[in-house]
């Protein structure tokens, strides 16, 4: 069946600045003449915007004018309305996965400049969904505050490739990792993800463990270089190993002690942690602080010991409680993989069913 859209041109729209320069406004200040300009370019006058007068500002009125004189309302332009268009023309439903509130989180950790204009479109979006899946319980909460119907809202947590995990066999460790418990983090070295308090938090664990602990941190970003600091004052306690393609994290995890995701207090509640998603998925025991993004995930799962962030202390003993454990046997947890995902997806789909006309 054909599913394309087919469409046609309904209007255009111009806009031209209120400044008219004529070419005699040249020939008062040139050695030239409107004849001159007009018989070797063909130029009467040109425009000139005002100050007040942008690109934006010019695009919206030919926009506005062009709207009108289709007959329809901005409304009937959106993206939400194109996706839902497209969905209807397939007879499809219409599903959208939210991983983040996206025009804030752009707002606090990048620069954007039309913050209103992103949160319209990206709920205008959601509002025409069938179906909104979002990665975590303070994700769907955070939309339903902004206005997207509850009854749409289901919560996908993330997951991995149960394939992938299922075939790892345990990396290599490090030479300078021989023959200690090893703590490994994973994931781009920034503040929001905790490293600076790691490795203060890993150094009172040197002070007050009788083992033999080491940090391998597995990842890049702008820390790179205390951690670097680090490795070079406890030579053979920490391992900056760097960025790694993702394929090799089961390997990695298989052969660490322990995971740890020691996120901030003030880390994001709405996101899903994919180190720690993936530490659940591949059995590795868990370190990590005690934070909303992290307590969505685990629950009350065996193997998880958590800390309160931002606190040395509390992180030790949380490292010293998982460590006497012991390792436990390593098995993929087939409710995180993305096969389990995908069959609640298909069953979601079984139950939707598009409307008869599109709405607007």
């Amino acid at each position: 069946m054909d599913h394309q859209l087919k469409s046609m041109i309904l209007s255009t729209g111009s806009y031209l600045p209120a400044r008219i320069v004529p070419n005699e406004e040249f020939a008062e200040s040139l050695d030239t003449s409107d004849e001159w300009i007009r018989t070797r370019t063909g130029i009467r006058e040109r425009r000139y915007a005002g100050p007040a007068e942008t690109t934006a500002t010019m695009g919206t009125e030919a926009a506005r004018k062009a709207i009108e004189q289709a007959g329809i309302t901005p409304n009937d332009v959106t993206w939400g309305t194109l996706l839902n268009a497209y969905a209807q023309s397939a007879g499809v439903p219409l599903l959208v996965e939210v991983n983040a509130p996206l025009w804030d989180e752009a707002a606090r950790f990048r620069d954007l400049a039309l913050a209103r204009t992103a949160r319209a479109v990206c709920l205008d979006v959601l509002g025409r969904a069938d179906a909104v899946l979002c990665v975590s319980q303070a994700l769907a909460a955070t939309l339903a505050r902004e206005g997207v119907d509850e009854r749409k809202l289901i919560v996908q947590p993330n997951g991995v490739n149960g394939a992938l995990f299922g075939s790892a066999q345990p990396a290599l460790r490090p030479a300078a990792l021989a023959g200690k418990s090893v703590l490994t983090f994973i994931g781009s070295l920034k503040p929001w993800h905790g490293v600076e308090f790691l490795l203060e938090a890993f150094a009172r664990l040197r002070e007050r463990s009788p083992r033999q602990v080491a940090l391998w941190v597995v990842g890049d970003g702008p820390l790179a270089e205390q951690v670097a600091a680090a490795a070079q004052r406890w030579p053979g306690a920490v391992v900056l190993h760097g960025a790694v393609p993702h394929h090799e994290i089961p390997a990695i995890l298989l052969a660490s002690d322990i995971a740890l995701a020691p996120y901030p207090a003030d880390a994001p509640d709405y996101f899903c942690p994919l180190k720690v998603v993936e530490a659940l998925a591949g059995g590795c025991p868990l370190v990590a602080s005690r934070v909303p993004c992290v307590t969505d995930v685990v629950g009350a799962r065996d193997g998880v010991e958590l800390f309160a962030p931002g606190d040395h202390g509390d992180f030790v003993a949380a490292v010293e409680r998982s460590l006497a454990r012991g390792k436990p046997a390593r098995r993929v947890a087939p409710e995180w993989t993305w096969a389990t995902s995908a069959k609640r997806v298909l069953d979601l789909l079984a139950n939707l069913r598009r409307p008869t006309e599109v709405r607007a």
